[in-house]
């Protein structure tokens, strides 16, 4: 692999994420999947020009046939890293990516924690980093670094798991305020009253999180043909799959996904579901062909970017009642 394409840039660089939509394969119709890609590109600050840079390889080195939002994720990481490495290029005497040792890796993760990230977002960088080198390594472009210090194993399912070659590493302690992920009951009737007046788009959606535990991206993937039918009159089932309704936006923000795609049950309250379910499908109609259930003011299937916004506006509304 040549040594040309991984120099380290001067400051008037800098790497980020991007995203593009393909045709990924064909279906029985004959018509094209399409499939979003996450990818690395440099860009001139100056003039905001912009190409895909070769590094790129190494999202699709391990994540070819992953989510989009796994490879956007890694992409983010090493876009961080590697924008760490030009600010310090000189302190460092860094030239190219060659030149790059186990400490470098070393200072981005403590500088991470001395930044106040949280716990698991360095672990996770630590995960997107360890791979970085050893792919580096792989490629025969880590000559700083043995190829002993990559160690691994194979976990009980079979997968291969690397073990982090940054050993002097401090993570931050773990928070002792964590999210809380549970709403008290009592304080519901207010919640849906003041929803229903700010946000009234996501009402159904605010439903189907509380007392189904769907994520916003797989509520912004419901068809209204995926709540199929109750059982006992009790619960229903929603057949959650990633649908992929904005193909016509270059970047989803990695949030508009199904993580596991199933058939999810949801509590029914009678006097609740029933009054939010009827009123949401005659207010909003989807106008883009999607049959999304959840749409925005265009009639466009909603996204995820869209929904938290509206769910910014209840939270706001909860914090000054």
């Amino acid at each position: 692999m040549s040594t040309i394409i991984y120099p380290i840039y001067n400051s008037n660089y800098k790497f980020r994420a991007d995203t593009i939509w393909i045709d990924w394969k064909t279906k029985k119709n004959g018509k094209f999947e399409k499939k979003q890609i996450a990818f690395i590109c440099l860009q001139n600050k100056d003039n905001q020009f912009e190409i895909v840079h070769p590094i790129t390889d190494f999202i699709f080195f391990n994540w070819r046939y992953a989510s989009y939002n796994t490879q956007r994720k890694h992409a983010l990481n090493l876009s961080s890293f590697l924008n760490f490495i030009i600010d310090n290029r000189n302190k460092f005497k860094l030239k190219s990516l060659r030149d790059l040792e186990i400490t470098h890796g070393e200072k981005f993760l403590n500088n991470l924690t001395e930044d106040g990230k949280a716990r698991q977002t360095v672990k996770d960088i630590e995960r997107t980093l360890t791979l970085f080198y050893f792919y580096l390594s792989k490629k025969e472009c880590l000559p700083l670094v043995a190829s002993t210090t990559f160690e691994s194993y194979y976990n009980e399912n079979g997968k291969k798991i690397h073990i982090s070659p940054f050993k002097n590493v401090i993570l931050p302690s773990f928070s002792s305020n964590e999210m809380e992920h549970t709403f008290p009951i009592e304080h519901l009737p207010l919640f849906f009253e003041i929803a229903c007046l700010t946000a009234k788009p996501i009402v159904l959606g605010l439903y189907f999180q509380i007392f189904g535990g769907l994520r916003v991206g797989e509520v912004v993937n419901i068809k209204r043909s995926s709540i199929k039918h109750t059982v006992n009159g009790e619960s229903m089932l929603i057949n959650l799959k990633e649908n992929m309704f904005r193909t016509d936006l270059k970047d989803t923000n990695g949030a508009d996904y199904v993580k596991k795609e199933r058939k999810q049950s949801v509590m029914i309250l009678q006097n609740w579901f029933n009054q939010l379910y009827d009123d949401h499908l005659e207010l909003y109609t989807c106008e883009d062909g999607t049959s999304a259930l959840f749409v925005n003011r265009d009639g466009k299937a909603m996204t995820a970017k869209s929904y938290r916004q509206y769910f910014d506006k209840v939270k706001y509304i909860l914090y000054i009642v």
